[in-house]
């Protein structure tokens, strides 16, 4: 007799089938992901000045200090001092030298500029002929000035630019009076008085400001001055103040609502004041690549004035053609192996070669990329930010999709990794029959 039991269920197609178009979406999902990692990489190879440097001081979440660690002299103040400066120019020097290949005249009038630039501007002979010129230059227009105003004629020459000088040296701090007797006390009271009269005051304040600024500028390029200069050292001060806010708005997040936007508004601050300190603290660097390129141009004019035409196209060539080096940054083992991890992962996942172990490689670093900056509701949005994300960002997703690339056998679909196992599954096999035999 005929079973007749009502069928109330039938079986669907298996959980685990892979139709042709799955095989194909997974192989173009693993290509175009390859290809992602892979172009990131090279292009990164072929910028001279890329660094990691920026994204791994701007990171934020639970691993900041970690990333932050990776940076060396992260806020810059080991920088920002006599000895780190020095350094730095030594550096630079010491680069520049290779690259160029300094050498003979060029090389020692460098060196000297370099050595004259560590010290302080009043040890640099050219100092005293430049202190004088600015003396010289603020007494004719305040003498010009107090001639005016007292009417031509009124008092001797002589006896006019004596009293200006006395009231400039007691008033203007670094003004070099020339060598002569003492000016009268009664004249010098005179021309104080006709420079504090509110008609003359200004244009005063004006030709000492000046003044000052001319001294200023001369001595921003040399170390010690820098670092003695008062102005300078507030400003170093500001900014210790401001790292010290950011440490504490960061320990405070989440606990007032307007932590978030008050940490934002210091790193910005932070940011500022830091660039501003260095542009002061590094312009000796700044003179030294420009008196080397000042030194290889004087070489390669002379030379071709001479008629020594083989010498001035080398100088062309081979020093002035390759222009300046971009100075080696504070991340660079980090910035190489980020290239080439991603450079490797990429043509490992495009070619469908060792495909699991690239694909894991690329989770590896997409885990470092999200952590480095968590996309977490109670964090600052960071200012290269595209797109607005809470908890899942476009490291996240990608991720997620290589985990199902390293979880597949899609590297043997339209890739190297079809060949590699038909040559290294007889092998394994062999070793494990060989184990089997062993009683292993």
């Amino acid at each position: 007799m005929a079973d007749t039991t009502l069928q109330l269920a039938q079986s669907g197609p298996a959980v685990r089938t892979v139709t042709g178009w799955s095989i194909f979406f997974l192989v173009l999902l693993r290509i175009s992901i390859g290809w992602h990692f892979f172009y990131e990489g090279v292009w990164k190879l072929m910028q001279d000045d890329w660094q990691a440097t920026g994204y791994l001081v701007q990171s934020a979440g639970p691993l900041r200090p970690f990333y932050r660690w990776m940076v060396k002299d992260v806020d810059g103040l080991e920088g920002l001092t006599v000895e780190g400066t020095r350094a730095k120019v030594q550096a630079r020097y010491r680069q520049l030298a290779r690259h160029y290949g300094l050498e003979g005249e060029v090389r020692e009038a460098v060196e000297k500029f370099r050595d004259l630039r560590l010290g302080a501007a009043e040890q640099d002979p050219a100092f005293a002929g430049y202190l004088a010129s600015a003396s010289a230059q603020l007494l004719s227009s305040v003498t010009a000035e107090v001639r005016e105003a007292l009417g031509e004629g009124t008092l001797p020459e002589a006896d006019l630019v004596a009293g200006v000088q006395a009231v400039l040296a007691q008033r203007v701090p670094g003004f070099q009076a020339a060598p002569g007797g003492e000016p009268d006390v009664g004249l010098a009271a005179m021309v104080a008085g006709v420079l504090d009269d509110r008609a003359h005051v200004d244009r005063f304040t004006g030709h000492a400001a000046a003044f000052a600024r001319r001294i200023a500028e001369f001595k921003a390029g040399y170390v010690e001055s820098i670092y003695a200069d008062p102005d300078f050292q507030a400003q170093l001060a500001d900014y210790r103040t401001i790292i010290n806010d950011v440490v504490a708005a960061e320990r405070a997040l989440g606990t007032m609502d307007y932590n978030k936007e008050r940490l934002t508004d210091l790193y910005g601050r932070k940011a500022r004041a830091r660039a501003a300190l260095e542009m002061r603290a590094y312009k000796p660097v700044k003179d030294l690549e420009a008196e080397v390129l000042a030194r290889l141009q004087a070489a390669f004019l002379n030379a071709r004035s001479q008629g020594r035409l083989e010498e001035a196209d080398r100088i062309q060539a081979r020093q002035l053609a390759k222009g300046l080096p971009y100075p080696p940054g504070p991340t660079e083992f980090i910035d190489w192996a980020n290239m080439l991890a991603l450079t490797a992962v990429g043509a490992g996942l495009m070619l469908g070669l060792f495909t699991r172990l690239s694909a894991l490689g690329a989770i590896g670093l997409l885990a470092l990329y999200y952590t480095c900056m968590p996309p977490l509701p109670w964090l600052p949005d960071y200012p290269a930010q595209e797109g607005h994300y809470l908890f899942v960002n476009k490291n996240l997703i990608e991720a997620i999709a290589l985990m199902v690339i390293a979880t597949s056998r899609v590297g043997r679909w339209c890739g190297l990794d079809a060949f590699v196992s038909r040559w290294l599954d007889p092998i394994i096999a062999r070793c494990c029959s060989c184990r089997t035999c062993c009683g292993g």
